[in-house]
């Protein structure tokens, strides 16, 4: 039955050899490829973590949308299982790199955890020089400039000291171990590559995430050893986050708090203050208007005045003519009284006792005439004196009165003021 088996193999074989032959070598090829693969690995793993610990790669990445601050960093440090942590920046912005605008992830300079290899150039020795992505840039980019764009978000131009930068020198960072550099919200969506540049030149109270080296960096990477206890590290790396989170989400909203009642505090002074001004304007507006109400009673008062002289000028017109009519009438009455005694002395020679009682009467009527007339002009002339004192009284009265209507206006004009 074997023989009669292998008989009819070794048939089939020499029938169609050549098929025989290819499916051989496709066997042989798979055996080889697995083989290859099989010995390679703890080759590639060895590679890549050797790589990794000349760069001090971090075992955990922190990250917190509140920020994370320097007694974070230091919490982290405590714990048992940390090594060593570090708090970074991080951030994704428009730049011109010479005269090419592109879209870049900014990455702080560290020199114990994640430290890049620089490939060609030097490292960054100031705060305005950095380093660029070895992968995308040649070297003839090295002298050039990198300007952060106006057009950023203001949020991501608040993160930056330094907006110029020289570039120094190429490099690699282990946070990038392929050929992708990620999407982001910024520009196009595709990050073109990373800049590295020392952590002085962002200006922000807070780091974007924290990244920590623990004792699971002994283990192998990729091992079952490193695994496990990284899993357990990572849950009690959690819970620390989220009470540091909660903590400065308190620390935040009570000084977001205290800023508001601050405000309100201030804003209620400013209402009072305004209120204060307010009532100040009302009673500077009246005191105003009782002003003007003084310039014009003191103008009436004027015109009340000037009318009032007016009149006293008319009176002292007319005594003045009934002073001068009294004198006219006066010195005609002094004429009669001695036409009257020359003619009373020419009669007593010859004319009867009779007549010169009569003449008698007559000249006493005279004489009454004339007093009469006498007292008639001294009233006058009175009157005169009366108007005369009336007039520089009224003149008093309204210089009084434009002094007062002045000392209105100026004080009009200061409460506008």
């Amino acid at each position: 039955m074997k023989k009669a088996l292998w008989t009819n193999t070794l048939r089939e074989i020499g029938n169609s050899f050549g098929r025989y032959m290819a499916i051989l070598a496709i066997v042989g090829l798979g055996v080889g490829f697995y083989a290859g693969l099989s010995a390679s690995q703890d080759a590639m793993i060895e590679t890549g973590d050797e790589y990794f610990r000349d760069c001090n790669f971090h075992d955990l990445r922190l990250i917190s949308t509140l920020g994370l601050e320097d007694k974070d960093v230091e919490a982290f440090r405590e714990l048992d299982f940390v090594r060593n942590a570090e708090g970074a920046y991080s951030t994704d912005a428009l730049v011109n790199i010479g005269d090419v605008g592109t879209t870049v992830k900014f990455l702080s300079l560290s020199d114990k955890i994640n430290v890049p290899i620089v490939t060609e150039g030097r490292a960054p020795v100031s705060e305005n020089e950095c380093l660029l992505d070895d992968y995308t840039y040649r070297s003839d980019v090295i002298g050039s400039k990198v300007s952060i764009l106006d057009s950023n978000k203001e949020s991501t131009l608040d993160l930056f000291k330094v907006r110029e930068f020289t570039v120094v020198g190429l490099c690699r960072t282990p946070l990038y171990v392929n050929y992708e550099r990620g999407a982001t919200s910024v520009g196009d969506g595709t990050l073109a590559g990373f800049i590295c540049v020392p952590a002085g030149a962002f200006d922000s109270e807070y780091y974007t995430e924290i990244y920590a080296i623990t004792d699971a960096s002994d283990e192998k990477i990729y091992s079952d050893r490193y695994e496990d206890r990284m899993e357990e590290y990572e849950d009690r790396a959690q819970e620390l986050l989220d009470e540091l989170a909660f903590s400065r989400y308190t620390d935040i909203k009570t000084d977001a708090e205290e800023e508001i009642a601050e405000a309100r505090g201030k804003l209620d002074d400013a209402k009072a203050e305004i209120a204060d001004h307010e009532k100040e304007i009302a009673d500077n507006e009246q005191e105003i208007a009782d002003h003007e109400q003084e310039i014009a009673d003191g103008e009436q008062e004027i015109a009340d005045h000037e009318l009032e002289i007016e009149d006293g000028e008319r009176e002292i017109a007319d005594g003045e003519k009934e002073i001068r009519d009294g004198e006219s009438k006066l010195s005609d009455g002094y004429s009669k009284l001695e036409d009257a005694r020359a003619e009373l002395d020419s009669m007593k020679a010859f004319t009867p006792a009779e007549m010169y009682a009569m003449q008698k009467k007559l000249l006493d009527d005279s004489e009454a005439e004339l007093k009469a007339k006498e007292k008639e002009l001294k009233d006058a002339k009175k009157k005169i004196e009366d108007a005369k004192a009336d007039i520089e009284e009224g003149k008093v009265k309204i210089a009084d009165a434009r002094a007062e209507i002045e000392d209105a206006k100026v004080k009009i004009a200061d409460g506008k003021v």
